[in-house]
């Protein structure tokens, strides 16, 4: 009769949680942490703490900030001013023209219209 060797992986603690669905360590976000621990038994959520409050205002202000960016970028790109990809020749010669000329040249460059 051979001997059948086998290995066991032991899985750590946050692995274990990953492959269950949850975050990988307590900290992450998720049902387990954002959700109160207890209600009242009328089914009202328990108070939420000031240090989730905290971190419930901060998150929605960096969201803010993200969409304010991408509108801003939004609209830079359909105005013509947004940069296309760094490291081209092109990129720098336009690199070039912000730094010597008006908004009115810059944008007659970026629509191709020559001047007469």
């Amino acid at each position: 009769m051979a001997l059948r060797v086998t290995r066991r992986v032991m899985l750590t603690k946050g692995d274990a949680l990953e492959k269950l669905g949850f975050g990988k360590w307590g900290n992450n976000s998720g049902p387990l942490r954002d959700l109160p621990d207890w209600e009242y038994a009328d089914g009202t959520p328990a108070p939420t703490h000031p240090r989730f409050q905290a971190k419930r205002w901060r998150q929605s202000q960096f969201k803010a900030k993200v969409l304010i960016a991408a509108a801003r970028a939004q609209a830079m790109a359909e105005s013509g001013m947004l940069p296309s990809s760094p490291g081209i020749r092109r990129q720098s010669q336009e690199d070039v023209l912000l730094d010597s000329t008006t908004s009115e040249e810059r944008a007659r460059v970026n629509l191709g219209i020559a001047d007469h």
